[in-house]
């Protein structure tokens, strides 16, 4: 891992703020508690770290939201997320609660290149093939 890479905890805790964000107008404390699954005092944590690194910026009164950085990691990973999650459940055939867990996984781990294979591969329209290489 580089010295400033940010943990695959981390980048779902920017992921979840990026989400919520994109359904409301103001990301609580306890929206992200609620998403994650996690206590307020998990959440309280994780963005102090995320701050430190200038990731997040929280006030009591306002709610949290995302740097310019932030946003740019966070963009980042729900791409990776969702285009995994694409693969897995539409290409693949994976149930959706089996696709969505391992797209949580993978997403922490999948190189620029593959991504960008895999999403050439997505996009492709005819010619598709199944798990075994055979056309569809």
């Amino acid at each position: 891992m580089k010295p400033n890479a940010l943990s695959g905890s981390q980048e779902d805790y920017l992921e979840a703020i990026h989400r919520i964000g994109r359904r409301k107008s103001s990301v609580r404390l306890s929206d992200i508690a609620q998403e994650m699954t996690v206590t307020l005092p998990s959440v309280h944590g994780a963005l102090k770290a995320l701050e430190k690194r200038d990731l997040v910026r929280h006030s009591r009164y306002d709610g949290v939201e995302l740097t310019p950085s932030g946003r740019r990691i966070a963009a980042s990973v729900y791409t990776r997320h969702r285009a995994l999650y694409a693969f897995l459940h539409d290409r693949l055939g994976c149930d959706a609660e089996t696709a969505e867990r391992d797209a949580c996984r993978m997403e922490h781990a999948v190189s620029g290149e593959t991504l960008s294979r895999l999403l050439r591969f997505l996009q492709a329209g005819p010619g598709r093939r199944d798990a075994e290489g055979k056309p569809s």
